[in-house]
């Protein structure tokens, strides 16, 4: 997993799964990235050039539904 995946997962835990809730948490997480970040940044910066914003919410969503499904998945093993 990348340092960026391990923002993202953070901010979810932070906001409870709500992904509007952990947008401004995810945005001040990447305020300060230390030096691989950084690089992880670049790389998707370059990839998406000012649509930044717009992927990281994108990507945030995949997060809240993946973080919903584990959530659910640890509140009823069974099934």
């Amino acid at each position: 997993m990348s340092l960026l995946d391990d923002a993202f997962w953070e901010a979810l835990d932070a906001a409870q799964g709500n992904e509007g809730a952990a947008f401004p948490i995810l945005k001040r997480k990447l305020a300060n990235p230390s030096r691989d970040l950084i690089q992880e940044l670049r790389w998707l910066r370059s990839r998406y050039a000012d649509d930044t914003d717009d992927i990281l919410k994108e990507t945030l969503g995949r997060f809240a539904e993946k973080w919903r499904a584990r959530r659910s998945e640890e509140a009823d093993p069974s099934g």
